[in-house]
């Protein structure tokens, strides 16, 4: 006896024979069953009651039939429900239940299923009850799944499942889908949930039993709890399947079905163990009930079955991602992911009859599709796809592109999941580029979308966007091959647009300029960079059309200058419009403009050559924006916010990169004054007061500004002064510092070390300067004058001359300056003849006052510079700082010759005294030149003069030290004034070697490991720390990211872990603002057993540059780097590009790190450099946030004050002075 339906959609067949009460009238049998369930249910019953196996199945047969009864005798139906589920749990049992007891749990299963046929007193208010009875039967069903196996037979199982599957069929399929909606739509998830867990418990392998339940599916699928019943319990099984098949580390051991439900029904999860032979053929026959997805005729059910498909999809490609039981030792490596031809084998042809054409409330379900597809083509691949999925594939795109009904939402779906199409291998995708191209130009520079996408036009443009910057390096590298013509085609007539286009109009002929080769793809690329960056709204995307433009600038600048000069122009018009001033843009997209400057700077010799006034124009815009923040502040009474003070170091930055490039600056003085006064007005705020136009706040307030702020701006001009065309030096660009001191000035002397005490002194400058300064007279080089190189340096024991070695925060500079008494082109006239010298009524020289009245025979024009060996350490670099009342003449003074006259009445004549400091590289030779003239007495004997030259006394060692301490008015009158003298001994030298190691520029230490075909996939990647050679690209890499030094022999670099390791050589690469030093992994050779120390060195970075000769997916964590944040990674094209993927860790990080982006593609001439500058951005950015970058300035100028402060002499002007006339008496400390 069981529920009418079960015999037309299952193997059951009724008994004839039971049944017995079906024709009593309703009180009679009302009675009976009511009579006998109190009896069976009375704990006082005679255990007897039910001896034999007629009176069990009579007994069964009065409490079978309390399930059929009308809902009003609900109290009756509730005890039989007690009774059988007492039995089920072996509760009560009577003496033979256990005989047959399958026959009795199948009877028992057919009588549960008579509850759930539709009454007539439903709709009388017992819609509930009902409810509640047939869940309490459900929860007593699901109860048996819990059981051990083996508490039924065989038999039972299946007619348990036959019976289930008749009650749900009679629920969405039979008349109760009609006569009691609520019941069926209460019941149906937690039916289905319930047939689908005891089907899985059973392990069945009945093909009828499965063909029974694949025939009646079918007629429930108008109903969306079975499509996602099917589509969760397909992917708990394929998670087990993965589990299976890559082993305990990926997947799920047991199948669980999770349920996705509405707030009203909750269902727990289901857990299920299958043995593996069964589990494939289960999956197998799971998957394919649906059977073809694409003949529902409901779009929310296709929508749904969609969206299954692409969760089952993504589990393909990405299981990897999730590894369990990590610390384990069994795995040896990370499978890849199913061919994305496997994965087109079970869901291609669904997916490829889903994207074709439908009805347009099909469109959801057509996204999902067609993101499914792309889903597929664009992940990493160990082998081709095959030729008929590849033609299909474009064929549904192009289909999309130009089906005007279906582009609207397709078109934006595809764009937001194919943003990297061109940086796949697929064969045949730049087919594709015209139809991308166009798009584009609808998107970005039309300002086109269209209606009833389900994505942003914000992601949209962002999704253009990534597209775009995979495409700048097409036109460099194919040049002149061919590509296919632009399609024509209409546009969809609903279109949504911010430039009023007329949606009224039917539709509307797109006219799209034919392009044939890769080369005119340059027409177009500018319009849609500037264009779409013009019209962007949207933080993130303006940076990324920020850093498209700067890689369009490094792929096209050789060919297409002009296009840079545009760039640059409309990011000058951007940080000089209104919007910037009003903070419109976040602090975030104002940083990436100015980083791409920066990075632009350096092609600043090869823009001036087209364009002479972009690069002023720009850093006047630069110069003015700083002065406009700051007066805008002081007149609106506000303090600089945080990101003010950010966005000015950073302009201060990018103007110091500009002025530094080249020497162009020296023509143009508009230039250099408006950048020193935005350095003034930051320096010095109160002459803010001057150009404020808000009269009140003159005398009230003056605008405080950061000592960070300070020092910024400070270490421009310091920059300017010391590296303004001298850079690099003869040294080369590994140092800005002279390599001089006072070690190797002794060395070169042959002095012991009591006689170098005896010649220098050590003196503070403001507390912020150390001065050292030595007395070369009348010593002889002990290289016995290797460094006379030029016969016009004399090298006399009577010139007088000193070595400066001056420490200051930008590093130590070496000057060597001479006092001189001839022009460089006189002999020397010796001491005696011009002490005696006479004019003994001859007529006296002419006193020239006028620079035009020298005769050209005395005239000394031009000073020469002396180009130097680098060996010799006695002519090096370094700032003379003068004491001039303007700011600019600081600056002016050093790049043009300023002439000063002597008068002396008598004896001398007014001759032009010259300083000059080289522009040219290599080291600057000073020489401060006092020229007096006189002819030799010819009434004087030789005796005469011999005599004179005894009785001359020598001026004291230190006495040229303080002529020159003197002339350059450290000395005053009015007291010692900024000027101290330091203590001379052994810890004053100790701390000035510790400043000598101290780094006069950023150093950014970065690793690079590389990783050969196959390698990503191992999990401990042990193999990867034994790699000592790689590839020939990626060693050809290595020698353009930086050249090999000696550590031994190079002074700025002092690293424990070479030291402790006697590593002597590494790669490295500097320039005006940075050091880089590559930590490359080939290049360390360690023992197997030294594995550590790799690993130590490597998690110290923040940036690490990654090389991967394969296509498959890598994750960074595999290699277990804790404290890395970004990773840069590399891998070789098949189009002989190369993709870049940068990969950052850190959380909340929002600005984008350029120049380089994730997924994009760069050509083998820029790609060193690039990667160079996008991991000194990144770690500029990891080990500080805020941009402002000048720690090793504050920590120069710390030590500094420190050694300054630790070491003065506190002595009166008297004692100060008494002290320049003494030989220093060395206390040894």
């Amino acid at each position: 006896m069981f529920l009418e339906r079960i015999p037309e959609v299952t193997s059951l067949v009724a008994n004839p024979e039971t049944g017995v009460l079906v024709k009593f009238p309703h009180s009679v049998k009302r009675n009976i069953i009511s009579a006998v369930l109190d009896v069976l249910l009375d704990n006082n019953s005679p255990p007897d009651l039910c001896s034999s196996s007629f009176s069990i199945k009579w007994v069964m047969e009065c409490s079978g039939q309390s399930f059929a009864l009308p809902l009003s005798e609900n109290r009756i139906i509730k005890k039989g429900i007690t009774l059988y589920k007492d039995w089920l749990n072996g509760i009560n049992l009577p003496p033979k239940f256990l005989q047959d007891k399958n026959e009795y749990y199948r009877t028992i299963f057919g009588h549960f299923s008579l509850l759930f046929n539709p009454r007539n007193d439903w709709s009388n208010g017992f819609d509930k009850i009902h409810v509640d009875l047939c869940l309490q039967i459900i929860d007593i069903f699901a109860n048996t799944a819990t059981k051990k196996d083996g508490w039924i037979d065989n038999d039972s199982w299946l007619y348990m499942l036959s019976v289930l599957i008749g009650i749900t069929d009679n629920l969405l399929a039979g008349k109760g889908s009609h006569t009691e909606p609520r019941l069926t739509d209460e019941l149906t998830p937690h039916l289905l949930k319930l047939l689908f867990d005891l089907w899985l418990k059973s392990k069945t392998r009945n093909l009828g039993m499965w063909k029974q339940l694949k025939h009646v599916f079918i007629n429930w699928r108008h109903r969306k709890e079975t499509i996602i019943q099917w589509s969760s319990t397909s992917y708990g099984l394929l998670n087990s399947l993965i589990n299976l098949f890559y082993g305990e580390c990926f997947g799920s051991q047991d199948v669980i079905v999770q349920i996705p439900t509405s707030s009203n029904i909750q269902l727990s999860p289901s857990k299920i163990q299958l043995k593996e032979d069964l589990l494939i053929f289960v999956w197998n026959q799971i998957l394919h009930l649906i059977e073809n997805p694409n003949d529902l005729l409901d779009p929310k059910l296709f929508l749904i079955s969609m969206k299954g498909i692409q969760q089952l999809v993504t589990l393909f490609l990405t299981f990897q991602q999730e590894i369990k039981n990590s610390n384990s030792n069994e795995i040896k490596y990370i499978p890849d992911s199913p061919s994305g031809n496997t994965i087109l084998n079970i869901f291609g042809n669904w997916l490829f009859e889903a994207v074709s054409d439908r009805h347009k409330n099909y469109d959801q379900g057509i996204e999902c599709a067609y993101s499914t597809l792309c889903q597929i083509f664009m992940s990493p691949q160990i082998e081709p796809f095959l030729f008929k999925y590849l033609t299909r594939f474009y064929q549904a795109l192009i289909y999309a592109f130009t089906n005007p009904r279906t582009r609207g939402i397709c078109i934006s779906a595809i764009f937001c999941h194919t943003t990297q199409i061109f940086t796949s291998n697929l064969v045949g995708v730049h087919s594709l580029l015209p139809y991308y191209l166009h798009y584009l130009h609808q998107f970005l520079v039309k300002n086109e979308y269209f209606e009833g996408s389900i994505f942003s036009n914000e992601i949209l443009r962002r999704s253009c966007a990534k597209i775009l910057i995979t495409i700048l390096p097409f036109p460099r590298y194919f040049e002149d091959l061919t590509i296919e013509q632009f399609p024509d085609f209409n546009i969809n007539t609903n279109s949504s647009t911010n430039t009023n286009i007329n949606t009224n109009e039917q539709q509307q002929q797109i006219n799209v300029k034919k392009i044939t080769t890769y080369n005119e793809i340059l027409q177009i690329l500018p319009e849609l960079l500037i264009k779409g960056f013009n019209t962007e709204t949207d933080a993130a995307n303006g940076s990324l059309f920020i850093w498209g433009m700067n890689l369009y600038i490094h792929e096209t600048i050789e060919i297409k200058p002009e296009d840079t000069i545009s760039i640059i122009k409309n990011l000058q018009n951007f940080l000089n419009s209104p919007k910037t001033n009003h903070a419109k843009w976040p602090i975030e997209v104002l940083l990436s403009a100015l980083n791409s400057l920066e990075i632009i700077s350096e092609f600043t010799e090869q823009i001036s050559k087209h364009s002479n006034n972009i690069i002023q124009q720009l850093i006047i815009t630069l110069s003015e924006l700083v002065i406009r923040i700051l007066i805008k502040k002081f007149n609106l009474t506000e303090p600089l916010t945080k990101n003010d003070e950010i966005l000015m170091c950073k302009l201060f930055q990018v103007i110091g990169n500009f002025i530094l490039a080249t020497e162009w600056i020296y023509d143009c003085p508009k230039v250099l004054v408006s950048v020193l006064q935005s350095i003034e007005f930051t320096i010095s705020p109160e002459k803010i007061q001057e150009h404020s136009n808000n009269k009140k706040k003159r005398a009230i307030r003056i605008l405080n500004i950061s000592n960070t702020l300070r020092e910024v701006a400070s270490l421009l001009l310091h920059k300017i002064l010391l590296q303004l065309g001298d850079f690099p030096s003869s040294m080369g660009p590994s140092s800005v510092s002279s390599h001089t001191d006072e070690k190797e000035i002794c060395k070169q002397y042959g002095l012991t070390e009591k006689e170098f005490e005896s010649r220098v002194r050590y003196f503070s400058i403001n507390g912020e300067r150390i001065v050292s300064i030595f007395e070369e007279s009348s010593l002889n080089l002990k290289s016995k004058q290797e460094n006379k190189q030029n016969e016009n340096i004399n090298t006399d024991n009577d010139e007088k001359t000193l070595t400066i070695i001056i420490r200051d925060t930008c590093g130590k500079f070496a000057w060597r300056a001479r006092f001189r008494s001839l022009p460089l082109n006189y002999p020397i006239v010796p001491k005696s003849q011009l002490a005696r010298h006479k004019w003994k009524g001859e007529p006296r020289p002419p006193i020239y006052k006028k620079k035009q009245e020298i005769p050209q025979e005395i005239t000394h024009e031009k000073i020469i510079d002396y180009q130097l060996n680098p060996q010799e350490f006695d002519y090096l670099s370094s700032e003379m700082e003068l004491q001039l009342n303007s700011l600019t003449r600081v600056v002016l003074f050093q790049h043009r010759l300023e002439e000063v006259y002597r008068y002396v009445e008598e004896e001398c004549t007014f001759v032009p005294t010259k300083c000059q400091i080289p522009r040219g590289g290599g080291s600057s030779y000073l020489e401060t030149t006092n020229v007096k003239t006189g002819k030799e007495d010819p009434n004087l004997t030789k005796n005469e003069n011999n005599q004179n030259e005894t009785k001359y006394e020598k001026i004291p060692a230190l006495g040229h030290l303080r002529m020159f301490l003197s002339n350059f008015g450290l000395l005053k009158l009015q007291g010692k004034g900024d000027i101290e003298i330091l203590e001379n001994n052994k810890e004053l030298q100790k701390l000035i070697e510790n400043l000598d190691t101290l780094n006069e520029r950023s150093v950014s230490n970065i690793g690079v490991i590389y990783i050969a075909c196959g390698q990503n996939r191992e999990t401990n990647q042990n193999i990867i720390w034994k790699n000592q050679k790689g590839s020939e690209e990626y060693e050809q890499f290595l020698t353009e990211l930086g050249w090999v030094i000696d550590l031994q022999e190079h002074k700025n670099i002092n690293n424990e872990f070479y030291q402790k390791n006697s590593i002597k050589h590494s790669r490295y690469y500097a320039n005006q603002e940075c050091e880089m030093l590559f930590h490359v992994l080939t290049d360390l050779h360690f023992n197997e057993n030294d594995r550590g120390k790799k690993v130590s060195l490597f998690s110290s970075h923040r940036v690490t540059i990654v090389w991967i000769d394969d296509n498959r997916n890598w994750d960074p964590n595999s290699i277990k780097l804790g404290k890395n944040d970004i990773f840069i990674i590399i891998r070789p094209n098949i189009s002989g590009l190369y993709s870049i993927e940068v990969v950052s860790w850190k959380p909340n990080k929002n600005m984008l790190i350029g120049p380089l982006l994730n997924s994009c593609l760069v050509s083998r001439h820029i790609l060193a450099g690039l990667v160079r500058k996008t991991a000194r951005i990144a770690d500029k950015e990891m080990n500080n946030p805020d941009c402002i970058y000048v720690e090793p300035l504050k920590l120069r100028l710390q030590n500094i004050r420190s050694i300054c402060s630790i070491l003065k002499e506190f002595t009166d002007t008297t004692e100060f002075y008494s002290k320049l006339f003494q030989i220093p008496n060395i206390q040894k400390k």
